[in-house]
């Protein structure tokens, strides 16, 4: 500006420490900290500061012409490549997405992600390698080739501080050119660094489903020896696996899933899945030990009983969602099964039933003859209760539940679901 007292009036930004800049920069995206980055050269050598990549997101372009035979390679941009081989020695949290059919990598970003692998201490990573696989596309696409699958268990084979390996979608194809479906599931447990199981304390698994008429193509669940599960949990005591049911999932699929041997736990369904009593039912018989965690945001119902066993029957249950119908009784029930165990327990106002007077009279006639012989409608009311009544009864309900955690409770008024 032309005055000078009013421009030495202005902060000096300049003279802020570094870490305030830092934590600055922490809270902008990529595309904004390269922005930031280009206006001075202060900035520009904070932009290279380590703590600014410890988390990390690549993406990457694949083929969305799913069908087509041809095995086209997945794009890197410029800028990926350029960031992977100047900072990927200060990756610890990853996360690498692959949008698209995943099928190859180019030989340079192979060998720019090997690079990465060797040179960072991961911690934690996430994989999310196209999409869902289902029948269809184990019939009329192609699988990646080895060194893609290779490329990408790379990074958990080299891992030997992973603590975390969420897998969110991952090519189940039966005729892929590794050593099994089960690369990625095998690496943490064959790897020369034996470290590396012991260090891993869980595994995040996806279950993709599909219910409709005709032909319901749904995703094909991983077949993972149970001597791989044994031997993970016998490395590691403390490993544990987590199953999240996206849709309707056939039974038959699940089971393949959820044999004896995993260490499930925690389940989640989420918005559109279904429950099925007989998962359930496996859910509290074969993992009374292991399961912590229950999770339902689906629309389903006559389940009650069976919640009350597996809050009776699972020792170390401390966490119970549950979206659906169910009785008053059963949630005072279930909240005096675990006690101040239970230190996470939801269920929804609107959905929560109250057993009536009337509720096991099998009465079905409406209509009646009066004393003098004519026919008069019956009192329909008596089968009925007033919102009054009803608002007795949840408070009741409320006050025995807050008693039996030992912590004041109520039922969620609205919840956005899962």
């Amino acid at each position: 500006m032309a005055n000078s007292e009013v421009d030495s009036s202005y902060p000096d930004f300049s003279n802020l420490p570094d870490v305030v800049w830092v934590r600055i920069m922490q809270s902008l995206s990529l595309s904004e900290r390269a922005k930031v980055a280009r206006t001075c050269r202060l900035l520009n050598e904070l932009f290279n500061h380590p703590s600014l990549w410890y988390s990390q997101k690549l993406y990457f372009m694949g083929d969305f012409h799913k069908s087509s035979r041809e095995k086209k390679i997945i794009f890197c941009t410029p800028f990926y490549a350029e960031l992977m081989k100047r900072f990927g020695k200060y990756f610890q949290n990853l996360t690498i997405k692959i949008d698209g059919d995943f099928r190859s990598i180019p030989a340079d970003v192979q060998d720019i992600l090997e690079e990465v692998a060797n040179r960072c201490r991961l911690e934690t990573l996430t994989l999310e390698a196209g999409p869902i696989t289902s029948s269809f596309h184990a019939t009329y696409c192609s699988p990646p080739n080895y060194s893609a699958v290779k490329v990408l268990a790379y990074f958990v084979q080299k891992a030997f501080r992973m603590k975390y390996l969420h897998i969110k979608s991952w090519p189940m194809y039966n005729q892929i050119d590794t050593d099994g479906v089960l690369k990625i599931f095998k690496v943490p447990l064959f790897s020369k660094r034996e470290i590396c199981p012991k260090t891993l304390p869980g595994l995040f698994m996806g279950v993709l489903g599909r219910k409709g008429l005709g032909v319901a193509p749904f995703c094909q669940t991983p077949n993972i020896q149970p001597s791989t599960w044994q031997a993970l949990s016998r490395i590691n005591p403390d490993f544990r696996v987590e199953c999240t049911i996206f849709l309707d999932t056939p039974n038959m699929e699940l089971s393949n899933l959820l044999t004896p041997n995993i260490p499930l736990s925690a389940i989640v369904y989420t918005k559109y899945s279904k429950i099925d009593p007989l998962t359930l039912t496996k859910v509290y018989t074969q993992y009374k030990e292991t399961m912590t965690k229950f999770q339902s945001y689906c629309d389903s119902c006559f389940i009650d009983k069976g919640l009350l066993i597996m809050a009776q029957t699972c020792i170390n249950l401390s966490e119970i969602i549950y979206h659906g119908e169910i009785n008053s009784l059963f949630v005072v029930a279930i909240a005096k099964a675990r006690g101040n165990c239970l230190k996470r327990f939801e269920v929804r106002e609107w959905k929560i039933k109250v057993t009536k007077e009337f509720d096991d009279v099998d009465e079905d006639d409406v209509i009646a003859r009066w004393r003098d012989g004519p026919l008069v409608l019956r009192n329909p009311t008596k089968f009925q209760m007033s919102e009054k009544q009803k608002q007795e009864v949840l408070q009741t309900m409320i006050a025995k539940v807050s008693e039996a955690l030992g912590t004041p409770w109520k039922p969620l008024k609205w919840m956005k679901a899962l």
